[in-house]
């Protein structure tokens, strides 16, 4: 009986947490995404976390600018204001895809309406101070994930076609390359307060097609 029950506990457990596609993401009908399609040349998908950040983010920006590659921002609605709106303009306007993010797991505790309201009204709160509305797709937080948000997003589906955009660590995507010859990866853990320029400089990107999610 207490294996049982430990089973259980671990797969409801895994359902909401684990790093790779499991029982929510199964019967989610395609909303989350894992893989971009592999392309040739192969390509990489640079995505950033958590700002904008006024300290970070513009030299973030320059980098990106001077190898003339494109990224993902993933931005928390909290960070957004009408002292930050130049810098989230700025991604728009180099041709980077702006999408959204959160500051919290609390999210996870969220009816689906409430859920889907919550999403809603961060792409206008972006769309409001940039004129530009972010690109369907949402990052939960530490990638932990629970149905609720999975039925907010088919709320919202019909209207914005927004998918819960799952990025594995860096660190684990790289070992995974590795070690299966995996031609496309998603960098996706690198966060925007970070010393991000500094491993854009010291990486080897040029030998890779470096770009950005659309929508």
């Amino acid at each position: 009986m207490w294996i049982v029950l430990a089973i259980g506990v671990a797969v409801l457990a895994l359902a909401h947490t684990a790093p790779a596609p499991f029982l929510f993401d199964a019967i989610s009908g395609g909303r989350a995404v894992w893989h971009m399609p592999k392309q040739t040349p192969p390509t990489i998908y640079l995505t950033f976390d958590d700002g904008p950040n006024p300290t970070t983010t513009p030299d973030l920006l320059d980098v990106l600018a001077r190898e003339q590659v494109r990224a993902t921002f993933f931005l928390i609605d909290r960070h957004i204001s009408e002292a930050t709106a130049p810098l989230v303009r700025r991604i728009f306007d180099e041709g980077h895809a702006v999408a959204l993010h959160s500051a919290t797991r609390a999210y996870m505790l969220m009816s689906a309406t409430t859920f889907a309201r919550t999403l809603g009204e961060a792409a206008d709160h972006i769309e409001r101070l940039t004129g530009q509305r972010p690109c369907a797709a949402f990052r939960p937080h530490a990638g932990w994930r629970s149905w609720q948000m999975y039925a907010g997003l088919k709320q919202i589906a019909e209207r914005n076609d927004v998918t819960m955009f799952m990025a594995l660590l860096a660190v684990f995507e790289t070992l995974l390359h590795r070690y299966t010859h995996q031609d496309d990866l998603i960098v996706g853990s690198l966060q925007t307060w970070r010393q991000i320029p500094d491993w854009l400089d010291s990486a080897s990107l040029p030998e890779w097609v470096v770009q950005g999610v659309s929508a």
